[in-house]
């Protein structure tokens, strides 16, 4: 395979080991399981509008040892509505993920370990970060909007280089783990409407001071454990 453009058909289509370029025709709606996993050189990827759903592990650069994915980029378009478990997990060079509104849900490690990426904006749309969706992900800067209201197990964990988050007031539940050794973030806007802090959910982070909305009825064991620099 050359550096031409691969047309993907979708269905039962078998995309070449070698593939660098890929335009989703306009016709696909679904992208299937795996369709493009473990392709290490590919590089650019036009999603068109008109497709719904990004299934599992479907641009996943593997667990085998030495296959990790060369793409660098990805604008997911506003039809796109599903984006499956493990979707880009591995896409290790990825640096920029775009994300419109009408975004309805991303699965569990779906940019687990993309380590380039280091900004994400979550649309409005999108009412719950699920469980590691960007765990071991090295986000410098993460934007929530109003409409989200739970952020899911280990869904931040090991974002090392983030050093502040506003979690907006839509947000009722950050569940456990959901910022553990995000070991830079010094910085935590909590607003009222916020019911519960999981366990673990800030451990071995860099917090100083935090401010407890009046809202918030349970924190669990260990929510602000190791936190040594939290005096407030």
């Amino acid at each position: 395979m050359n550096n031409e453009t691969f047309i993907y058909m979708g269905g039962d289509i078998v995309v070449p080991r070698d593939v660098v370029r890929v335009r989703v025709h306009p016709s696909v709606t679904i992208i299937p399981e795996k369709a493009f996993y473990e392709r290490k050189k590919l590089k650019e990827v036009e999603l068109c509008d008109g497709l719904l759903e990004i299934g599992s592990h479907a641009f996943s650069g593997g667990y085998s040892w030495g296959i990790r994915s060369a793409l660098k980029r990805i604008s997911i378009p506003p039809s796109v509505k599903v984006i499956g478990d493990n979707a880009f997990t591995h896409c290790e060079k990825l640096e920029e993920v775009i994300l419109c509104e009408g975004l309805l849900a991303i699965g569990k490690w779906a940019f687990y370990s993309c380590s380039a990426l280091k900004r994400i904006s979550i649309p409005s749309t999108l009412t719950m970060i699920s469980d590691s969706t960007f765990y071991k992900c090295l986000l410098e800067e993460v934007t929530l909007h109003d409409g989200l209201t739970e952020i899911g197990k280990h869904a931040f964990w090991y974002c090392r280089d983030l050093k502040k988050i506003r979690i907006p007031s839509t947000v009722t539940s950050i569940h456990e783990y959901a910022f553990h050794s995000c070991k830079k973030l010094e910085e935590v806007e909590l607003c009222k409407g916020l019911l519960e802090i999981g366990k673990h959910a800030f451990s071995w982070c860099s917090l100083r001071s935090i401010n407890i909305p009046s809202t918030v009825a349970t924190i669990y064991p260990n929510a602000f454990d190791e936190c040594k620099g939290l005096k407030e």
